[in-house]
């Protein structure tokens, strides 16, 4: 089908930026409306990835391919994504075009923003102030909050701060916002991950907190384990109604402005904190 063809391409051209990703050279861009290289660009090899002025946009593509595989992202994710290259892997500066281009075409190919939303940002800044969170478990380079987070693509999201799998992720202590994608399996394995790390914890003595943000799909089981967990605290989780809340759309990188980024919620929400005993006495 046309979509299998377009996502074989886009794995050929995150294949092919593998093969330049240690070249230390993503070159400078041609032609009308190009967009300098002082963050990833310079001089060398005549140049693998272009950046371009594309309306209110930027737009990324190979220099082998011109109108052919691309991404676009806006000016203010585009410095972000720059940023954080610059603390992360300061030490491959010259690949920031590269890395930016296999990175997003990897979320480009899985085609679903919805599973991409995430909170608000008074959402996120309660739960700093309430529970010292300041670290999310789920995230993209794209929509990460902090610098350091979990994200489904180590390989490709390193060098923007991500540390790996959340399912590779074993802290014994620290608060963290849990708001995993809308994926029946992957909420049910999210709380059960979290609940192994909290008896672990537990066990000895540490303080971990979880702060879960799921729909209310009261029938499936990632609800149930959540709901009943030994570690709930609070009572009964908060449930939010969908026309009460929202969330930054999935596709936030391709407004341009911040006002558009907001969606409603398309169901309810549970937002439950699954704490040992030590993190409900830092954290009530």
């Amino acid at each position: 089908s046309s979509r299998r063809t377009v996502r074989r391409s886009r794995r050929a051209a995150v294949a092919e930026l593998g093969k330049h990703g240690g070249s230390g050279s993503t070159g400078s861009t041609s032609g009308g409306g190009e967009v300098d290289g002082g963050e990833g660009g310079g001089g060398g090899e005549g140049g693998l990835v272009e950046v371009h002025v594309h309306g209110p946009l930027l737009r990324l593509s190979l220099s082998s391919a011109p109108g052919g595989t691309h991404v676009d992202v806006s000016h203010e994710h585009y410095a972000k994504l720059a940023a954080l290259h610059a603390k992360h892997a300061p030490s491959v500066a010259g690949n920031l075009r590269t890395r930016v281009l296999c990175m997003m075409l990897r979320y480009q190919s899985l085609g679903a923003h919805g599973n991409q939303c995430a909170l608000p940002p008074a959402g996120f800044e309660v739960l700093r102030q309430r529970l010292g969170i300041r670290f999310e478990c789920f995230a993209s380079p794209l929509n990460a909050r902090y610098d350091r987070y979990c994200s489904a693509f180590a390989d490709t999201d390193a060098a923007f701060g991500s540390i790996g799998s959340f399912f590779g992720f074993r802290p014994t202590h620290g608060s963290f916002e849990c708001n995993p994608p809308f994926v029946p399996e992957v909420l049910l394995a999210a709380v059960k991950h979290a609940e192994a790390l909290l008896s672990a914890a537990e066990a000895s003595g540490g303080a971990l907190s979880f702060a879960f943000v799921v729909p209310s799909w009261e029938r499936v089981p990632f609800h149930h384990q959540l709901c009943r967990s030994a570690f709930l605290r609070g009572g009964a989780p908060l449930r939010l109604a969908a026309e009460a809340h929202g969330f930054v759309d999935g596709a936030q990188h391709l407004k341009a402005a911040a006002g558009d980024r907001l969606r409603v919620s398309s169901f309810a929400s549970t937002v439950g904190v699954l704490q040992t005993a030590a993190a409900a006495e830092r954290w009530p």
